[in-house]
């Protein structure tokens, strides 16, 4: 089967071995899985130098490094650590819908046939069969299409994102990203009463925002950002902060500090820097 790996910040396209289902589990055939670019272009971009670090803090690698640094020096040692790093197949995705094709002997909720919306990093990845842990799926409802169901697991993040903010009737919440986990994260908090401010770089994602149901979308290449929140909320500042950028630099972070409210409450959904 064909399988979707981050190859050393490379994306490549593996011909693999399907996996064995697991007495705990169901192997399922996909028919979709979701693509969350913002988090995904992070992953890309994080899992090799995480791997590499993993590797020069073992212990004997350790040991053998600083012995070679006194007997070769610094200069020569760099040059080996970089030959021998090899990149390794990273997985990507972790929101899928497919059809199920086997059960394993302890799952009991889950039939061969059955439409399934999966979710799990490692487990519902871009591979046309998946293993999933019986409490990672769950039954597509009549009339959702499995298109659709493929975007159950963002939906999902997005509501925990709003449950960790503990925000009521009437708040005030800023979303800072709005691709699709910050689309979905500003129409539930719209639906549920929320004032809602969205925050883009991408005039485009602010209009869709803004037509879903956003009361104010800034961007802040064209707004004061401070500015507009702070009149927005008669200067009190938002009562909580979601933050479902994909992005290395720590500003979203330090923003939502600069806007939040005394005792406000600021969520991390997305990927981004987090040197405070």
């Amino acid at each position: 089967m064909k399988q979707v790996f981050s190859l050393g910040g490379t994306i490549v396209v593996e011909e693999i071995d399907a996996p064995i289902c697991d007495e705990n589990a169901i192997l399922v055939m996909n028919a979709y899985s979701a693509i969350s670019v913002g988090t995904e272009k992070t992953t890309v971009s994080k899992k090799q130098d995480s791997s590499l670090i993993k590797r020069l803090l073992n212990k004997e690698n350790v040991k053998k490094g600083y012995a070679m640094v006194r007997e070769k020096g610094l200069k020569h040692t760099l040059q080996i650590v970089k030959k021998t790093s090899t990149p390794i197949l990273v997985p990507l995705g972790y929101s899928t819908a497919g059809r199920v094709i086997v059960v394993g002997k302890n799952v009991t909720n889950f039939t061969p046939g059955d439409m399934v919306a999966c979710a799990g990093e490692g487990y519902a990845t871009h591979a046309e069969i998946v293993e999933i842990p019986k409490n990672l799926a769950c039954k597509i409802p009549k009339g959702v299409e499995l298109k659709e169901a493929t975007f159950a697991t963002l939906g999902a993040i997005a509501l925990q994102g709003i449950r960790r903010t503990n925000a009521t009737l009437g708040e005030t919440v800023v979303v800072t990203g709005l691709g699709i986990l910050g689309q979905f994260t500003c129409q539930m908090l719209s639906a549920a009463g929320m004032r809602v401010i969205g925050i883009d770089l991408l005039d485009e994602r602010l209009k869709i925002a803004k037509a879903n149901g956003a009361d104010l979308v800034l961007n802040p290449e064209k707004s004061d950002i401070e500015k507009e929140v702070a009149k927005f909320t008669a200067d009190v500042g938002a009562d909580a902060v979601i933050i479902c950028a994909g992005t290395a630099s720590t500003e979203p972070v330090h923003q939502g500090m600069r806007i939040s409210r005394k005792k406000g409450r600021i969520i991390i959904v997305g990927a981004v820097g987090m040197e405070l």
